[in-house]
């Protein structure tokens, strides 16, 4: 017997109630009718052994908490170790893994008091018990907290052969070829793969031009036009003998056209540049960028101004390939109609009448219009043997001396619309 239950002992044995009579008397006549010794002393026997019992199981229970730990946790290395005192139950270690750290606290319910039992030792046993379960769930939680973060998942990537040493069964391969065209243009790639792609096999490819590729997908490129006859070879990953191969697919190359043109100036009346197609394709376009374009074997067009234009020549043969070619073209100067800057309307049969010199030459519809420098039309002709005399047919008034304004708009041979403009001087 240790030195706590001997005092409680002690006291219990030296215990002794208070007697008074006169509450005896009180409480009689209270309820009414007196009451026997024999009642007097089951109750104070009753009174002292809940009182033994009591001191019994808190001398019980102050042993059991300051000498034997409830429950301890294990993770990895570490040991945690739960102990409960007089009132509270404390943790003494930080349960860690690499970076993560938990700390695990006993449910609200562990010092609350059940009311459905009243037996301090059985509150007692309940209590460690749910301790245990808690620290239990808590370790699984870190556990599966742990496994989440160090799992690694495999990749997903299946465009090269299969590195694992586990062989194909050879009755269950399949060696077949998938191309997304089986005609295409030369420069034109061929996207080449097996019809099942995730075979345990070494997947080897020839592609009939001597080239072999070991992959699970190809893309390939031929350097010149013709037949080729693709084939796939599964080969064990062991041993690399031949597994499986398939029958050869045959692919065609079609040769592309070598678009090329050629221009020259022509210096007539209405100067215009000639552009030759020298390719032998059914079908040609081409496009002067920034100005027009047309649909023709060649190609002819008046450069109005002068400067560098980029002309594309694109031509496509019966088998749909195509080319395309540029050049630039340089214009020196502004192609007006061949108009002077200035005439003298002065009667002396000396260069009194004003029209560009191209449009009586060229004997295509044109309207002409003058106007002067606030804006007003003075003059309109549309017939290139009535040039302007320097009158303002609205009044029949000679003009003044001065700076005016020319449009001639001009229907060409393929029936578009061109403007010219300019200015003109009057000098008498």
């Amino acid at each position: 017997m240790d030195k706590f239950e001997k005092q409680i002992k002690d006291a219990l044995n030296n215990y002794e109630a208070p007697y008074d009579a006169s509450h005896w008397t009180s409480l009689n006549k209270k309820l009414g009718q007196p009451k026997s010794t024999l009642y007097k002393w089951i109750g104070g026997t009753a009174a002292i052994l809940a009182i033994a019992v009591l001191g019994y199981y808190v001398a019980d229970n102050y042993q059991s908490t300051n000498k034997t730990p409830i429950a301890t946790h294990t993770n990895k290395d570490e040991l945690t170790t739960i102990q409960q005192n007089d009132e509270i139950i404390e943790i003494n270690q930080i349960v860690s893994d690499a970076n993560h750290s938990e700390s695990i606290t006993p449910h609200s319910d562990i010092n609350s008091e059940t009311n459905n039992n009243s037996n301090p030792a059985q509150s007692n046993i309940q209590n460690q018990q749910n301790i245990n379960n808690q620290m239990i769930n808590d370790n699984d939680d870190l556990n599966h907290f742990n496994n989440e973060n160090t799992s690694i998942k495999p990749s997903s990537n299946i465009n090269y052969p299969s590195t694992s040493d586990e062989s194909i069964n050879p009755e269950q391969a399949k060696a077949e070829v998938v191309i997304d065209g089986f005609a295409k243009c030369l420069n034109e790639s061929f996207e080449i793969r097996p019809s099942v792609p995730k075979q345990k096999a070494i997947y080897q490819w020839d592609l009939g031009d001597g080239t072999i590729v070991n992959a699970n997908f190809v893309n390939h490129t031929y350097s010149k036009a013709g037949n080729y006859k693709i084939t796939l070879t599964l080969k064990d990953i062991k041993t690399q003998e031949v597994v499986k191969k398939s029958e050869p697919v045959e692919v065609t190359v079609y040769d592309q056209p070598q678009a090329n043109f050629t221009y020259e100036f022509s210096n007539g009346v209405m100067p215009f540049v000639v552009f030759k197609n020298n390719t032998d394709v059914p079908t040609t376009s081409w496009e002067i960028v920034g100005v027009t374009s047309a649909n023709t074997q060649n190609f002819e067009y008046s450069f109005k101004h002068k400067g560098d234009y980029v002309v594309k020549l694109t031509t496509v043969n019966e088998n749909g390939c195509s080319s395309t070619t540029t050049q630039v073209i340089s214009i020196e100067k502004d192609y007006n109609l061949l108009a002077p800057n200035a005439f003298s309307p002065n009667g002396d049969n000396l260069n009194d009448f004003f029209i560009p010199k191209a449009l009586p030459l060229l004997n295509q519809p044109f309207t002409m219009l003058i106007y002067n420098r606030q804006g007003n039309l003075i003059y309109e002709t549309n017939d290139a043997n009535k040039p302007w005399d320097g009158i303002n047919f609205r009044d029949g008034v000679p003009a003044s001396d001065g700076v005016y304004v020319w449009i001639v708009q001009l229907k060409n041979d393929k029936g578009e619309i061109e403007t010219y403009q300019g200015q003109i001087t009057i000098t008498r």
